[in-house]
C-alpha cells in the first residue's frame, strides 16, 4: 500500500471482518460462498489490486500463522490455501492483449519455495498493467531462472519468498544473475513475500533493488520503473 492510502482504524477493522468471513467460508470448504465474498469486495469497476493486497495476501499470511501457532490443523490449512488460490484465479480479471507489450517481467519463487499463490497474484496484477508477465511459479532452480531471464531480457524480476529460511536461495539467484548478465541487460529485482517481511532489511542483503510489502506497493513501484 502506498503512503497516500493510509487506512483508518474503522477501515482496518472492516477489512479484518471481511477476511474472517472469507476465512470461515474457506475452512468450511464453501468455494461458492468464498467466490461471492471476493467478488463483492472487488466491486464494479473491478479493483483487483485492492482485493489482492487487502484480502487475499493478508488472509494467506493469517492462515499460515494460525497453523504455526497450533490453532489450525494442517489439513484445514491445505484446504483453505487451495480454495484461496481458486478464488483468486476465478475472480481476477483476464487480460486480453491486443499487441505485444514493450515491458516484460518474470515472476518466480526460488528453489524450495512452495507458495503458489504469491507469485500468481503478482504476475496477474503485472499483466493487468499492460506488461508481459512470465509466471514461472514457485520452486524454480537458480540456473533455470537465470537462463530464462537471459533469454527473455525482462525489465523486472519479481522474487517471491514466503519463508525467511529461504532467503539465501533468493540471494543465490541474484548472485548468479549478476555473474551472467552485464548491468545493461540485468533486470531490476523486486523482492516480495512474507519471508522478506519477517526479516529486517532482508531484501538489501539478498541484493534486490527494491522491496514491496504487498500487491498495492508492488504495482505502485512498477509504474515508476523506467523502460529500458
Amino acid at each position: 500500500m502506498t503512503e497516500a492510502e493510509v487506512l483508518t482504524s474503522a477501515e482496518r477493522e472492516e477489512l479484518r471482518r471481511k477476511r474472517r468471513e472469507l476465512s470461515d467460508a474457506l475452512l468450511a470448504g464453501r468455494l461458492e460462498a468464498a467466490l461471492k465474498l471476493a467478488r463483492a469486495f472487488m466491486g464494479d469497476p473491478a479493483r483487483p489490486v485492492h482485493l489482492a493486497a487487502r484480502i487475499i495476501q493478508p488472509l494467506d499470511e493469517e492462515l499460515d500463522l494460525l497453523w504455526r501457532s497450533g490453532r489450525l490443523a494442517r489439513g484445514k490449512l491445505h484446504l483453505a490455501e487451495s480454495l484461496l488460490l481458486q478464488v483468486w484465479t476465478r475472480v481476477a480479471p483476464v487480460v486480453a492483449l491486443t499487441e505485444e507489450p514493450k515491458l516484460k517481467a518474470v515472476v518466480a519463487g526460488p528453489a524450495r519455495e512452495t507458495d503458489p499463490l504469491g507469485p500468481r497474484v503478482i504476475a496477474d496484477l503485472i499483466a493487468l498493467q499492460g506488461w508481459r508477465a512470465y509466471h514461472l511459479g514457485p520452486d524454480v532452480p537458480p540456473e533455470v531462472l537465470v537462463e530464462f531471464v537471459d533469454q527473455t531480457r525482462p525489465q523486472l524480476l519479481y522474487l517471491h519468498v514466503g519463508k525467511p529460511w529461504l532467503l539465501h536461495r533468493a540471494a543465490l539467484v541474484v548472485e548468479r544473475l549478476t555473474e551472467r548478465l552485464p548491468d545493461s541487460a540485468r533486470p531490476r529485482v523486486m523482492a516480495g513475500g512474507q519471508g522478506f517481511a519477517l526479516a529486517s532489511q532482508a531484501w538489501e542483503r539478498v541484493g534486490a533493488d527494491m522491496y514491496a510489502k504487498d500487491a498495492e506497493e508492488a504495482i505502485w513501484m512498477l509504474r515508476g520503473l523506467p523502460a529500458r
